[in-house]
C-alpha cells in the first residue's frame, strides 16, 4: 500500500462503505487523513428517518461532524437522533437536502436549511409535508428568503395551503416580494401534485416564473391528477422565458405552452386524471415545432389502439416541420404495442429523429421492418425495453438480422438481461444449447458492448 499514489487510495476509498471509512482511520496517519477527504464523500447520500434512535445513527453523526461534504442527506423532522441536532452547527456541504416534516417541526427545518445555504454547496432541495398547514405556507413563503440562491426545488405532500396562504392573497404576497425580498434564482420546480396543494404550487410557478428552467408535475403517491393547469396557468407556462425541460399530464390548455420558443424536452404523462386534455395535448405537439426530445409515457400502459392517447405520436409530425431527435415510448411493459401504426406513420415526417426507444414484449417485426434510410433516415439508434427472459432468444429472429442489415448505420440495443438462460428450466430457444458457443465465445467478447442498462445486439452474436 505504501507504494500506491494518493490519488489510487482515494479511488478505492468511495467504494469503501461508510462505516468502515472511519474504521479505516484508525489504521494509520496516511489512511486517517485520506479518508475526510472531499473525493471520498462528496457521492455518498446518507438517510435518517425520524424514528431512528441515536445508537442507529452514530457513524452518521460522525459524518456531519468530520465529513467535509456530501451528495445528498435525507432527514425525518422531527427525531430525537444525534444527526437532527448536528445539523444545526455541522460544517459538512451537502448538495442535495431532503426534508420531511409536520407543522410542528418547522423550527427544525429552517435552522439546517439556512446552515447549508451559508455553507454554500446546496443546489437542490426536496420538502415532503405531512399534514401540513397554514404554518408550513408561511414557511414556504419565507424560503427565498434565507435560501436565496437556491436552484432545485421539489414539494410534495399534504401542503393544505392553497385557502389558507394563496387564493386572493397571491397579489399581496407577490407585491411583498416586489417591495424587496430578494427572490431565489429557482431553475428546477418539482411539484408533486394532490388537491391540497394546487394553490400553493400554482404561486410558486407564478412567484418564480422569469428563472424556471425546468418543470415538473407528477403524481402524489399513485393518486389521479387534479386539474392543476387551467387554460391561464397553461399560458404562464408558455411565457417563461427559460423553460427548457416540461413534464406533465395531458391537461386543460396544454397547446398555448407551444409558443414557449425555449422550450426544448417534454415529457407527457398519459395516465389516469381528473379532466384529460388529449386534443390539447395533440394540438401542443403540433405546434410545438422547436422540440428536440419527447418522451411519451403511458400508466397505465395502453393494449388497444382505441385507449385514449395511443395517437398523440402521430401528432409530433404532423406540422411537417419537427425537429425531434430523440422519441420515448414508454408502455409500461404492455404485452402490445398499439402505438405502433402511429409510430410507423409518422416516422417520415420526423427527418431529424436519430434516436428512438419503445417498449416490446415480442421480436416486433413490423416495426424493424418498417424502419428503413428512407422511413428514418437519420436514425442511429433504436432501444428496445425487451422484457423477455433472455437476450439470446432474440439471436434466432430472422426480422432482427433483416433489421441490420437494411440499416448499417443503426445501432440497435436491447434493455440488459440475463444473456441466455443459465440455471433452471431453460426457454425454448435455448434448450437448443447453441447459447455456450455464440456468446462465451473468447472471440465475440472483445466485440461485445455494454453499458450499464443496454446491450449492444452484433452482427456476429446471430445463430447460424
Amino acid at each position: 500500500m505504501e507504494d500506491l499514489p494518493d490519488d489510487v487510495l482515494l479511488a478505492l476509498l468511495q467504494y469503501v462503505d461508510a462505516k468502515d471509512v472511519f474504521a479505516c482511520r484508525l489504521v494509520c496517519k496516511r489512511l486517517c487523513g485520506l479518508a475526510l477527504h472531499p473525493d471520498v464523500w462528496r457521492r455518498r447520500c446518507i438517510e435518517v428517518l425520524s424514528s431512528l434512535h441515536e445508537d442507529d445513527c452514530s457513524w452518521k453523526c460522525a459524518a456531519l461532524g468530520l465529513a467535509p461534504c456530501l451528495g445528498a442527506l435525507k432527514v425525518g423532522l422531527p427525531s430525537r437522533t444525534c444527526v437532527a441536532r448536528n445539523l444545526k452547527k455541522t460544517s459538512c456541504e451537502v448538495a442535495k437536502l431532503s426534508l420531511d416534516f409536520w407543522d410542528d417541526a418547522i423550527a427544525d427545518a429552517r435552522a439546517p436549511i439556512g446552515r447549508q445555504v451559508r455553507l454554500g454547496r446546496l443546489s437542490h432541495l426536496s420538502l415532503f409535508f405531512f399534514d401540513c398547514h397554514r404554518e408550513c405556507g408561511a414557511f414556504l413563503l419565507k424560503l427565498p428568503v434565507f435560501a436565496p440562491d437556491l436552484q432545485t426545488l421539489a414539494v410534495s405532500g399534504n401542503l393544505d395551503v392553497g385557502h389558507h396562504m394563496v387564493g386572493a392573497d397571491t397579489q399581496r404576497f407577490h407585491n411583498v416580494y416586489k417591495a424587496g425580498e430578494r427572490l431565489a434564482q429557482l431553475r428546477h420546480f418539482d411539484w408533486r401534485v394532490n388537491g391540497l396543494n394546487e394553490g400553493f404550487g400554482s404561486f410558486l410557478m407564478f412567484l418564480f416564473a422569469t428563472s424556471l428552467e425546468e418543470v415538473s408535475f407528477s403524481s402524489y403517491l399513485g393518486a389521479p391528477y387534479v386539474n392543476v393547469l387551467s387554460t391561464e396557468r397553461s399560458e404562464r407556462l408558455a411565457g417563461m422565458p427559460n423553460l427548457r425541460v416540461l413534464s406533465c399530464p395531458a391537461l386543460p390548455g396544454l397547446e398555448a405552452v407551444a409558443a414557449c420558443g425555449s422550450l426544448r424536452e417534454v415529457t407527457l404523462y398519459v395516465m389516469r386524471m381528473t379532466h384529460p386534455d388529449y386534443p390539447g395535448a395533440a394540438a401542443f405537439l403540433r405546434g410545438a415545432v422547436q422540440l428536440r426530445k419527447v418522451t411519451l409515457q403511458y400508466r397505465p400502459g395502453a393494449d388497444s389502439p382505441a385507449d385514449a392517447g395511443v395517437d398523440l405520436v402521430a401528432a409530433l409530425g404532423a406540422s411537417g416541420r419537427s425537429q425531434v431527435e430523440s422519441l420515448v415510448i414508454d408502455n409500461d411493459r404492455v404485452q402490445d404495442f398499439p402505438q405502433l401504426d402511429p409510430l410507423l406513420s409518422a416516422l417520415p415526417s420526423l427527418p431529424a429523429l436519430q434516436h428512438l426507444e419503445v417498449d416490446v414484449d415480442a421480436v416486433p417485426g413490423e416495426l424493424l421492418q418498417g424502419i428503413t434510410p428512407v422511413t428514418a433516415p437519420a436514425l442511429r439508434s433504436l432501444r428496445l425495453r425487451v422484457y423477455s427472459r433472455c437476450i439470446h432468444a432474440w439471436m434466432h429472429a430472422d426480422a432482427i438480422r433483416k433489421f441490420l442489415a437494411m440499416n448499417p448505420c443503426v445501432q440497435l440495443l436491447l434493455l440488459r438481461r440475463p444473456k441466455y438462460c443459465d440455471g433452471g428450466v431453460p426457454c425454448t430457444v435455448c434448450a437448443l444449447g447453441c447459447q455456450h458457443r455464440i456468446w462465451d465465445s473468447s472471440d465475440l467478447k472483445k466485440d461485445e458492448v455494454v453499458d450499464s442498462c443496454w446491450i449492444v445486439i452484433n452482427r456476429n452474436l446471430f445463430c447460424q
